[in-house]
């Protein structure tokens, strides 16, 4: 999980600042870590679907998912607290998961891992987690995934 996540946040990094049409808000990063990113057809939509994780191709069985990302400021969008829009930041504060997951399937669901692993809610203990971040917290504690607050920069390609 560490190696994975150290090389994700550089191919983030790398990649992040080059869209041709302006910067993209923080928000777009959520999902996959790179704005602007397609999905082939069939695959669910991991940007608007937090339940989904994103394989990682260069390591085969590890799933993960940038579950948050923000502006120093923790703003997720271009908007100042006046209203004034401000996408023009080149920093970014992004949460990322990453989980092993060995699996031929293309996306991995964390409520399908709950499931597998049986993972039950404290009260009542018959009902199996069903909300994603919960099943996420759950797999940190248990030490099955990791979560990295990660910090890039990103290559402003689009500043004049």
């Amino acid at each position: 999980c560490s190696l994975a996540a150290s090389s994700l946040v550089s191919e983030i990094a790398i990649d992040a600042g080059r869209e041709a049409t302006g910067p993209s808000e923080p928000q777009d990063y959520v999902g996959d870590g790179f704005a602007g990113t397609s999905y082939p057809t069939g695959t669910p939509n991991a940007d608007s679907d937090i339940e989904y994780l994103v394989p990682y191709r260069a390591q085969p069985g590890v799933f993960y998912r940038v579950e948050s990302c923000t502006d120093l400021e923790g703003r997720s969008t271009g908007l100042n607290p006046s209203g004034v829009e401000s996408r023009m930041t080149t920093v970014l504060r992004l949460r990322l998961l990453v989980v092993p997951w060995a699996t031929v399937d293309p996306t991995v669901s964390l409520v399908e891992i709950a499931r597998r692993l049986q993972m039950r809610k404290q009260a009542p203990a018959t009902e199996l987690l069903d909300n994603a971040g919960d099943i996420a917290g759950e797999l940190v504690k248990r030490g099955l995934a990791m979560r990295l607050d990660a910090v890039i920069t990103r290559r402003p390609a689009w500043m004049p």
